[in-house]
């Protein structure tokens, strides 16, 4: 865009930049005068010419009206030709905004991908460009500015010249009347001499009277001359001043020596002017000393007006020069203004990358140790937790340790007793005496054969008894078979139930190392194997084979209920974590639906919707688990109402860098003055949303790491309860077999009881400890699910916040944006930039 800065003056202005003070109202009111004639004349001319039947008349013909009808069209075709080019002069500012943001992205996209050496050199090529245009720009102005002096001066010099010229010749045009008017009187005077002398004596007495006041005239006027010419001299070229230095005398007189002087100078001089000669023919002439004086004062007082019209056409042209040096210098100083906003601009984008380069660098490393410090707290969990467990599992083994010693000793004695038993019942299938058989009968025989008195009856009683005690033998030998049998089945069930144990044992090694519970289980089993020494009848026996049978039916469909259940729970944690996932999309696609229309400026208030799911509850009894699961939510409730403070502090200072952001845009219109107090801000307020980020994270990281440890501490419990669930079965059918088995045993319930007493005690215990372990783990699903919803709802707060800041952080890089932007020059319409 070129800007002609030469300064241009009419000779119209000139005049009236000219005049004098005290000729100002004059040629004010002559001007009006000038311009109502012309008003006056221009109606009148139309009024001629448009057919009116006066000057002031309203009539009208078609001529003047088909003239106003033309006009109006014109005048709305002008009106449409500007409406056009101020609709194109837009539609290019627009089209030379689009270019310019266009660039601009380019120009970001560009210095991504550049590295720091290429940035400094494409920053210091601009810098040496923005220079370059400043020196062509000032140059311009410069020559501009120089060009229009010239010109002004030419013009001034020309105008003078004219002037001095017109004026020269109009004096000389009226000397020369003069002169020939002088002639005509002398002439005209000689001839009436005659008449002159013939004069009365009363005018001749008094000559004084009459010629006093005229010499006084004469003098003054000479005076007054002589005054005017040194005075004119002093501001007329050189040539009028030799001219005049050559017809004047000491006395103020012309004579024609000095002309004849002022000739030869003339004639010898190479610039002869006709104003000059005219002047010398003026003065040659053989006019009087008064006539003479008055020509010359008139002419002189002209000249003076002259010079002071000449004087004040320098100083207009002085003025005119100053004014356009004055802009010249403003000019200059915009330009460095602008060199300079953009110097400081590339400084600042500079500064401000080099925060964000500091803002990456410090994110980068407060996520590594974010990392560092999680995996190190892990560990520290994974550890503590495990000498938590080891403690746990060194008390309950050396308990069951001590169980174990006291339930050997039983075993001990009842193998002892089952010995015993076994022998007795070897020695009466060998065919033993009848007697060693039943000691008792011995016994009674060898009472009675002390008594010789004893009657026959007795002996007979003796002989049948003696008979049922060997049909009793008979019998005893068949279920020693019987025995037989049973004991092995019992060896296989026996088997099948050490691999029960075993793969019990494996599923509670592979949970949380817990002791495993074969302590407990062994005495029951081999007090099982060796309850079985002695047998009931036949239908004691069939009626144990049915109930185990019946055991064995419903420990399969147990397992099948704990498989369903398991599947079950595992469908229900795929449900929970599906409906995780839809509501982390649902809530990424309402945040960005609210950034959109965020971005468009235009304020609505953000809808909290809030939707909660409750996922079924597996356990049994919430009650017990209250109580048991107190402390672990109060610690919960205490990290989340510190999350929470953390989490308003944050708010507070984000509402804080939003005030101080909407200042900063209020602050925008002077960006030369509040420099450095932005930046300081602008700082501040980078290095609190580092903190606020910071703060965040390390607030998210603490509430997953949280919700990661009660998900795994869920699980193991889960997997230890399906075990526990397992085991539980298989103890309840192994004391239901036992319990049958030990009503079979009818012979050894007695000396067994207290076994069974302690067998149950045992079995107690281990329901006992698996429905602790149930309400701890429905303790903690429900702590869970409480967590999984604070923790969804803190999330949904923390991702709204986060848009808030991505917000504040993307309007903050619009404005350094528009900061590094150069300011906007006056577009062409004719071409771009």
């Amino acid at each position: 865009m070129e800007v002609d800065y030469s300064v241009v003056v009419s000779p119209s202005t000139m005049a009236d930049l000219n005049a004098s003070p005290r000729s100002s109202t004059g040629a004010a009111s002559r001007s009006r005068r000038q311009s109502v004639g012309f008003n006056e004349r221009t109606s009148s001319h139309n009024s001629r010419h448009s057919g009116r039947i006066s000057g002031r008349s309203s009539v009208r013909d078609e001529a003047q009206t088909s003239h106003e009808l033309l006009r109006k069209q014109r005048v709305v075709r002008c009106m449409q030709i500007e409406r056009e080019r101020a609709a194109r002069s837009k539609m290019e500012r627009a089209e030379h905004d689009d270019w310019l943001r266009l660039r601009s992205m380019e120009r970001s996209e560009v210095v991504h991908r550049m590295t720091d050496e290429q940035i400094v050199e494409m920053l210091q090529r601009e810098a040496r460009e923005i220079e370059r245009e400043r020196l062509e720009a000032e140059e311009a102005i410069r020559r501009g500015a120089e060009e229009a002096a010239a010109r002004q001066r030419l013009r001034t010099r020309q105008n003078v010249n004219n002037r001095n010229s017109a004026k020269v010749s109009q004096c000389a045009k009226q000397n020369s009347k003069a002169c020939e008017r002088l002639d005509q009187a002398a002439t005209e005077g000689a001839a009436s001499s005659d008449c002159r002398l013939e004069v009365s004596g009363e005018t001749k007495s008094e000559p004084g009277q009459s010629l006093m006041p005229q010499m006084t005239e004469t003098e003054s006027c000479r005076e007054g001359a002589s005054e005017s010419l040194f005075a004119m001299v002093k501001g007329t070229p050189e040539s009028l001043r030799m001219s005049v230095e050559a017809r004047s005398t000491p006395g103020g007189k012309f004579t024609p020596k000095g002309s004849r002087t002022y000739a030869q100078r003339i004639g010898s001089s190479e610039a002869t002017s006709p104003a000059v000669t005219a002047m010398a023919s003026v003065i040659d002439s053989p006019i009087s000393v008064a006539d003479r004086s008055n020509d010359t004062m008139a002419r002189l007082r002209r000249a003076q007006e002259d010079i002071v019209a000449l004087r004040d056409e320098v100083r207009n042209a002085k003025q005119s020069q100053q004014e356009a040096e004055a802009k010249l210098r403003m000019e200059a100083e915009r330009a460095d203004n602008e060199a300079q906003a953009k110097r400081m601009f590339a400084k600042r984008a500079d500064t401000y990358k080099a925060s964000v380069e500091e803002l990456q660098r410090r994110t980068a490393e407060v996520e590594e140790e974010l990392q560092t410090l999680r995996q190190r707290e892990k560990n520290d969990q994974t550890v503590q937790k495990v000498k938590d467990e080891l403690k746990m599992a060194t008390e309950q083994i050396r308990a069951l340790e001590e169980e174990n010693k006291d339930l050997k000793d039983r075993q001990q004695e009842l193998y002892n007793e089952n010995a015993r038993l076994s022998a007795n019942a070897r020695r009466r299938a060998s065919g033993i005496s009848q007697s060693e058989l039943l000691p008792e009968f011995d016994a009674v025989s060898e009472g009675g054969s002390g008594d010789m008195n004893a009657s026959d009856t007795e002996m007979r009683n003796r002989g049948q008894d003696r008979e049922a005690l060997g049909s009793f033998v008979v019998k005893y030998n068949m279920l020693v078979d019987q025995f037989e049998e049973l004991q092995r089945q019992s060896a296989e069930q026996q088997l099948e139930l050490q691999r029960i144990i075993s793969e019990n044992k494996e599923l509670k090694n592979r949970s949380h190392g817990q002791p495993p519970a074969a302590s407990k289980r062994q005495p029951v089993s081999e007090a099982t194997v060796r309850s079985e020494g002695t047998s009931g009848d036949g239908k004691e026996i069939e009626h144990l084979r049915w109930e185990a049978k019946k055991y064995k039916q419903e420990a399969i469909e147990t397992r099948k209920e704990l498989k369903a259940l398991k599947e079950s729970s595992e469908n229900e944690i795929s449900s929970l974590k599906e409906w995780c996932e839809r509501l982390k999309v649902k809530c990424k696609r309402q945040t960005d639906d609210i950034k959109k229309y965020m971005s468009q400026n235009k304020a609505v208030d953000a809808t909290k919707g809030e939707t909660k799911k409750k996922s079924p509850d597996t356990a049994e009894d919430v009650d017990g688990a209250k109580a048991a699961c107190a402390a672990e939510v109060g610690r919960l409730q205490d990290e989340i109402l510190q999350l929470r403070s953390r989490l308003s502090e944050s708010t507070k200072k984000e509402q804080a860098a939003i005030s101080l952001a909407e200042s900063l845009k209020r602050e925008k219109a002077d960006p030369y003055n509040r420099d450095k107090r932005k930046e300081e801000e602008l700082q501040r307020q980078v290095d609190t949303l580092t903190r606020t980020v910071k703060e965040r994270r390390e607030a998210e990281a603490r509430w997953k790491e949280s919700q990661q440890a009660t998900e795994n501490e869920l699980k193991s419990l889960l997997a230890e309860l399906t075990a526990s669930r397992k085991t539980i079965e298989n103890l309840k059918h192994e004391v239901s077999s036992l319990r049958e088995e030990q009503k079979a045993c009818t012979p050894l319930k007695q000396e067994h009881s207290d076994e069974n007493a302690e067998l149950r005690l045992t079995v107690t215990a281990i329901n006992t400890e698996n429905e602790e372990l149930r309400e701890k783990i429905a303790t903690l699903q429900k702590e869970l699910e409480e967590l999984r919803r604070r923790y969804i709802d803190l999330e949904r707060e923390a991702e709204e916040r986060n848009a808030k800041a991505q917000k504040e952080i993307n309007e903050l890089r619009r404005e350094n944006e528009n900061l590094r932007r150069p300011p906007a020059t006056k577009v062409n319409s004719k071409k771009c930039c």
